[in-house]
């Protein structure tokens, strides 16, 4: 049997700094070898205007769903015989929307339920729907890196370790897909897989990686001679803590991805994010250490007015004078 695993764009377009998308390893890792399997990322190469063989997998996020919908359509009415399956974040938030254009929805997580999938396309008794627990993570000597071989990615490496974030935002996926939950891989196990990497600068794709003190102390220690580069996403709160901020500079962090998300208090209490706002005083110690912030803001609640934009947009600039910061 033929498994193909598409990864869609927002609008069918290319894009010249995509990422290699994890779930292809974990999905092709995890799919036995008498299956004939193909891989496409629509974000770096032109996807094939007809699929032959017993299914396709999506991948879809909220900005690509329409384009999912489009192409599971177009496949289906050239190959009727054809069994779509789709997962991710928009189809774990809205399954009965995707349900319509699929013969089969993932909530949650593949990796514990993509072997039943696997057997329910073999046996031809595939369902509706598969829901995850959500509590199992592929690890390092189970992956397969080389399904990526001729892809023209950026040259970042991406690994993983955590997956969810103990934060309770009412706006965020993250939440929403995992609750409090989070899984996680053993230490030694992504140090492993960092070692591996070609790439001199990786991307910790960690939802927030100020979770656990304690490990991420030990975490870092062990990344040190490592000596590569690398950028995470991570609460501000972690300025509250001076041994990890050191020890994040010396194990080579370059740039955190911090949300921002409001200044104003009030903006943030109705979030539901608790962190740490006295802004200055902590961007400040992350650029001591020579850290880049990509900051991040959301506009739209009960406390926003026209004049807030204005605020993001001096705040922001005041940032450039001292440090380097990106805002989105």
């Amino acid at each position: 049997m033929k498994i193909t695993f598409i990864r869609p764009s927002m609008a069918g377009n290319h894009s010249s700094d995509a990422l290699k998308p994890l779930v292809f390893v974990i999905l092709c890792s995890l799919t036995p070898k008498d299956f004939d399997v193909a891989i496409y990322d629509e974000r770096i190469e032109k996807l094939p205007s007809v699929i032959d063989g017993g299914a396709v997998c999506f991948t879809v996020d909220l900005y690509s769903a329409k384009r999912s919908y489009a192409l599971a359509d177009h496949y289906k009415k050239h190959n009727p015989n054809i069994k779509i399956i789709m997962g991710g974040f928009h189809p774990t938030a809205c399954p009965e929307e995707v349900g319509m254009h699929s013969d089969s929805v993932v909530v949650g997580d593949a990796e514990p339920v993509w072997k039943q999938v696997i057997e329910d396309l073999r046996n031809d008794t595939l369902k509706p729907r598969y829901i995850s627990t959500n509590t199992y993570m592929l690890p390092f000597a189970m992956m397969d890196p080389s399904v990526f071989k001729d892809k023209k990615y950026a040259k970042v490496g991406v690994i993983q370790w955590k997956r969810g974030c103990a934060n309770r935002c009412n706006f965020c996926s993250i939440h929403s897909f995992y609750k409090s939950c989070v899984t996680e891989r053993e230490i030694d196990d992504v140090i492993s897989e960092m070692k591996s990497m070609k790439e001199k600068i990786l991307l910790i794709a960690d939802d927030n990686l100020f979770h656990d003190k304690a490990k991420l102390k030990e975490f870092l220690i062990k990344l040190i001679p490592l000596r590569k580069k690398w950028g995470c996403q991570v609460s501000l709160n972690v300025t509250n803590d001076g041994e990890i901020l050191e020890l994040m500079a010396r194990s080579g962090c370059i740039i955190m991805l911090i949300g921002f998300e409001s200044l104003n208090v009030h903006n943030l209490i109705e979030i539901g994010k608790n962190q740490n706002t006295d802004y200055d005083v902590a961007i400040q110690k992350i650029y001591s250490h020579g850290i880049m912030i990509y900051a991040t803001f959301i506009f739209g609640y009960s406390h926003d007015t026209i004049h807030s934009f204005d605020q993001v947009y001096k705040f922001s600039m005041k940032l450039t004078e001292n440090g380097m910061v990106l805002v989105r």
